[in-house]
């Protein structure tokens, strides 16, 4: 029995000695609120870098959402009667410094289509129109990784193209369309915590272990000449 006791208090100090390499963490932030504004876009747009200091940067998640109301008017400039529909399209560009981010647009969002019937030569009240987009991706390229991390902000350059669309029959007819914009984003970083060595274990610790090796050669001499 005394010798179970033995190995097991040996195998508890090896497991306790066994390090774990890393741990994971996430730091979320939040960038400064854009609009409501016209959606004419053509700014940078700063996102908080990370800091080295907590680890190993291993992606960053960019998530954008985008509140948007347009107010659309339709013009019958026929000399007949023209019914149909007509709708919002937005489309938001994000460029960083290096170029590496897609050239296709972060959010592409359209309004609900609203119907119209008008007389020769008449023009329509304004129609409004709330909707929305979002964006939400998670990049792990190195070069990204590189642009994201640093002491301060990145600035992502931002711009927008708005257009109004038609479906029209009875003649020929023009829409035009005011649409503003609130932006908000996040950038949420995932990074390995590099964690302490482990600890070297005490003199007196070394000392308990290699007595109890020392006992085991002991006892098994013991029964062998028993």
């Amino acid at each position: 029995m005394m010798m179970k006791k033995l190995v097991g208090l040996a195998l508890l100090g090896l497991v306790t000695l066994a390090p774990k390499a890393t741990e994971a963490g996430t730091i979320t932030y939040s960038a400064s609120t854009i609009g409501p504004t016209l959606t004419e876009l053509n700014q940078g747009w700063s996102f908080q870098q990370f800091d080295s200091n907590l680890g190993i940067l291993t992606s960053v998640q960019l998530q954008i959402g985008a509140d948007l109301s347009t107010s659309l008017v339709v013009s019958n400039l026929a000399g007949s009667a023209s019914t149909g529909s007509v709708f919002t399209s937005f489309d938001l560009f994000v460029d960083d410094p290096g170029s590496l981010f897609s050239n296709d647009p972060f959010i592409s969002a359209f309004s609900a289509p609203a119907g119209y019937s008008l007389s020769p030569g008449q023009t329509s009240s304004p129609i409004n129109r709330t909707f929305a987009g979002s964006y939400d991706n998670t990049f792990n390229s190195g070069g990204v990784l590189a642009e994201f991390t640093g002491p301060g902000s990145i600035s992502l350059f931002i711009s927008t193209f708005t257009q109004s669309f038609l479906a029209n029959s009875g003649g020929n007819t023009a829409a035009s369309q005011t649409t503003f914009a609130t932006l908000n984003g996040n950038v949420i970083y995932t990074y390995d915590d590099p964690l302490p060595p482990a600890p070297v274990p005490e003199p007196a610790s070394m000392f308990l272990l290699g007595s109890g090796a020392v006992a085991l050669v002991r006892m098994r001499r013991k029964q062998r000449a028993q």
